[in-house]
Protein backbone atom coordinates (compact mmCIF):
# COMPACT_ATOMS: atom_id res chain seq x y z
CA UNK A 1 0.00 0.00 0.00
CA UNK A 2 2.07 2.83 -1.29
CA UNK A 3 1.33 6.41 -0.36
CA UNK A 4 -0.08 5.54 3.05
CA UNK A 5 3.01 6.34 5.13
CA UNK A 6 1.53 9.64 6.31
CA UNK A 7 -1.23 7.66 8.05
CA UNK A 8 1.29 5.71 10.13
CA UNK A 9 1.65 7.60 13.40
CA UNK A 10 4.20 6.93 16.16
CA UNK A 11 2.71 6.01 19.53
CA UNK A 12 5.84 5.80 21.66
CA UNK A 13 7.39 8.71 23.52
CA UNK A 14 4.40 11.03 23.54
CA UNK A 15 4.40 13.57 26.34
CA UNK A 16 1.28 15.63 25.61
CA UNK A 17 -2.25 14.39 26.19
CA UNK A 18 -3.73 15.72 22.94
CA UNK A 19 -2.52 15.50 19.33
CA UNK A 20 -4.10 16.59 16.05
CA UNK A 21 -3.70 15.53 12.43
CA UNK A 22 -5.43 16.47 9.22
CA UNK A 23 -5.60 14.22 6.16
CA UNK A 24 -7.01 14.72 2.68
CA UNK A 25 -7.53 11.25 1.22
CA UNK A 26 -8.13 11.37 -2.52
CA UNK A 27 -8.10 9.12 -5.57
CA UNK A 28 -4.59 7.77 -4.79
CA UNK A 29 -5.59 6.86 -1.24
CA UNK A 30 -8.72 4.92 -2.24
CA UNK A 31 -6.86 3.11 -5.05
CA UNK A 32 -4.97 1.23 -2.30
CA UNK A 33 -8.14 -0.57 -1.19
CA UNK A 34 -9.55 -3.36 -3.32
CA UNK A 35 -13.20 -3.05 -4.43
CA UNK A 36 -13.56 0.34 -2.77
CA UNK A 37 -17.03 1.92 -3.00
CA UNK A 38 -15.21 5.26 -3.09
CA UNK A 39 -13.00 6.04 -6.07
CA UNK A 40 -12.65 9.78 -5.75
CA UNK A 41 -13.12 12.13 -2.83
CA UNK A 42 -12.34 15.64 -1.79
CA UNK A 43 -12.64 15.22 1.95
CA UNK A 44 -10.78 16.52 4.93
CA UNK A 45 -10.39 14.09 7.82
CA UNK A 46 -9.41 15.81 11.05
CA UNK A 47 -8.17 13.46 13.74
CA UNK A 48 -7.77 14.38 17.38
CA UNK A 49 -6.09 11.98 19.77
CA UNK A 50 -6.68 11.97 23.49
CA UNK A 51 -3.78 10.01 24.97
CA UNK A 52 -4.00 8.24 28.32
CA UNK A 53 -1.49 5.81 29.88
CA UNK A 54 -2.85 2.61 28.29
CA UNK A 55 -5.67 4.01 26.18
CA UNK A 56 -5.98 6.20 23.08
CA UNK A 57 -9.24 7.79 21.98
CA UNK A 58 -9.32 9.04 18.40
CA UNK A 59 -11.98 11.52 17.32
CA UNK A 60 -12.54 11.71 13.55
CA UNK A 61 -14.29 14.64 11.87
CA UNK A 62 -14.99 14.00 8.18
CA UNK A 63 -16.26 16.70 5.86
CA UNK A 64 -16.20 17.14 2.09
CA UNK A 65 -17.50 15.51 -1.06
CA UNK A 66 -17.31 11.93 -2.30
CA UNK A 67 -17.61 10.96 -5.95
CA UNK A 68 -20.66 8.82 -6.60
CA UNK A 69 -23.46 8.20 -9.03
CA UNK A 70 -26.82 9.85 -8.33
CA UNK A 71 -29.49 7.29 -7.45
CA UNK A 72 -32.18 9.40 -9.18
CA UNK A 73 -30.65 10.37 -12.52
CA UNK A 74 -27.43 8.26 -12.68
CA UNK A 75 -25.24 11.33 -13.29
CA UNK A 76 -21.79 11.47 -11.71
CA UNK A 77 -21.98 13.72 -8.65
CA UNK A 78 -19.78 14.82 -5.77
CA UNK A 79 -21.96 13.90 -2.82
CA UNK A 80 -21.58 16.14 0.26
CA UNK A 81 -20.74 14.25 3.47
CA UNK A 82 -20.20 15.26 7.07
CA UNK A 83 -19.69 12.81 9.95
CA UNK A 84 -18.05 12.39 13.33
CA UNK A 85 -16.70 9.12 14.71
CA UNK A 86 -14.79 7.87 17.73
CA UNK A 87 -12.28 5.02 17.91
CA UNK A 88 -11.03 3.67 21.24
CA UNK A 89 -7.68 1.86 21.13
CA UNK A 90 -6.39 0.05 24.18
CA UNK A 91 -2.85 -1.18 24.56
CA UNK A 92 -2.70 -4.70 25.96
CA UNK A 93 0.40 -6.56 27.11
CA UNK A 94 -0.86 -9.57 25.21
CA UNK A 95 -3.54 -9.77 22.56
CA UNK A 96 -5.13 -12.63 24.53
CA UNK A 97 -5.82 -10.08 27.27
CA UNK A 98 -7.84 -8.07 24.75
CA UNK A 99 -9.69 -11.16 23.55
CA UNK A 100 -10.71 -12.00 27.12
CA UNK A 101 -12.12 -8.52 27.58
CA UNK A 102 -14.51 -9.18 24.67
CA UNK A 103 -15.48 -5.55 24.05
CA UNK A 104 -16.31 -5.09 20.36
CA UNK A 105 -16.14 -1.30 20.59
CA UNK A 106 -12.50 -1.23 21.67
CA UNK A 107 -9.62 -2.03 19.35
CA UNK A 108 -6.78 -3.80 21.14
CA UNK A 109 -3.18 -3.44 20.03
CA UNK A 110 0.03 -4.74 21.51
CA UNK A 111 1.74 -2.47 24.06
CA UNK A 112 4.95 -3.27 22.15
CA UNK A 113 3.73 -1.57 18.94
CA UNK A 114 5.64 1.60 18.11
CA UNK A 115 3.29 2.87 15.38
CA UNK A 116 -0.44 2.87 14.72
CA UNK A 117 -1.79 2.78 11.16
CA UNK A 118 -4.76 5.12 10.75
CA UNK A 119 -5.26 4.37 7.02
CA UNK A 120 -7.71 1.44 7.36
CA UNK A 121 -9.74 3.41 9.88
CA UNK A 122 -9.82 6.56 7.76
CA UNK A 123 -10.87 4.43 4.77
CA UNK A 124 -13.59 2.62 6.70
CA UNK A 125 -15.00 5.80 8.25
CA UNK A 126 -15.09 7.69 4.94
CA UNK A 127 -16.95 4.72 3.41
CA UNK A 128 -19.35 4.72 6.36
CA UNK A 129 -20.00 8.41 5.72
CA UNK A 130 -21.65 7.58 2.39
CA UNK A 131 -25.43 7.78 2.78
CA UNK A 132 -27.55 4.81 1.76
CA UNK A 133 -29.44 6.99 -0.73
CA UNK A 134 -26.94 8.77 -2.91
CA UNK A 135 -28.95 11.90 -3.64
CA UNK A 136 -28.92 15.50 -2.50
CA UNK A 137 -30.63 18.76 -3.43
CA UNK A 138 -28.35 19.58 -6.34
CA UNK A 139 -30.83 21.91 -8.04
CA UNK A 140 -29.79 24.74 -5.72
CA UNK A 141 -26.21 24.66 -7.03
CA UNK A 142 -25.13 27.17 -9.67
CA UNK A 143 -24.38 24.36 -12.14
CA UNK A 144 -26.38 21.30 -11.05
CA UNK A 145 -24.52 18.05 -11.83
CA UNK A 146 -27.72 16.01 -12.11
CA UNK A 147 -29.42 15.24 -15.40
CA UNK A 148 -32.34 17.70 -15.25
CA UNK A 149 -34.19 15.99 -18.13
CA UNK A 150 -34.31 12.75 -16.15
CA UNK A 151 -35.42 14.57 -12.99
CA UNK A 152 -38.21 16.34 -14.94
CA UNK A 153 -39.30 12.98 -16.34
CA UNK A 154 -39.40 11.49 -12.85
CA UNK A 155 -41.58 14.38 -11.66
CA UNK A 156 -43.86 13.95 -14.69
CA UNK A 157 -43.00 17.41 -16.02
CA UNK A 158 -41.74 16.27 -19.41
CA UNK A 159 -43.24 18.71 -21.93
CA UNK A 160 -42.09 16.68 -24.97
CA UNK A 161 -44.41 13.80 -24.13
CA UNK A 162 -47.43 13.51 -26.43
CA UNK A 163 -50.85 12.81 -24.93
CA UNK A 164 -52.25 9.38 -25.84
CA UNK A 165 -54.25 9.33 -29.07
CA UNK A 166 -58.00 8.90 -28.95
CA UNK A 167 -59.03 5.68 -30.56
CA UNK A 168 -55.49 4.36 -30.46
CA UNK A 169 -54.38 0.76 -30.14
CA UNK A 170 -55.14 0.60 -26.40
CA UNK A 171 -58.72 1.70 -26.87
CA UNK A 172 -59.14 -1.00 -29.54
CA UNK A 173 -57.69 -3.65 -27.17
CA UNK A 174 -60.04 -2.55 -24.36
CA UNK A 175 -62.99 -2.71 -26.76
CA UNK A 176 -61.99 -6.21 -27.93
CA UNK A 177 -61.62 -7.41 -24.31
CA UNK A 178 -65.14 -6.27 -23.44
CA UNK A 179 -66.61 -8.25 -26.33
Amino acid sequence: MSGLKEYLIPIKGWVKERYNWSFEPGRDFFANFENSPVEDAKVVVKVELEKKPSLMVFYFDIEGRIGSQCDRCLADIMLPVKADYRLVVKMAHSLEEGEKDGDDEILFISAEDSHFDLSPHVYELVCLSLPIKKIYDCEEEEVPPCNLKVLDKLRGEDSDEQPPEEGGIWDQIKKDLKN
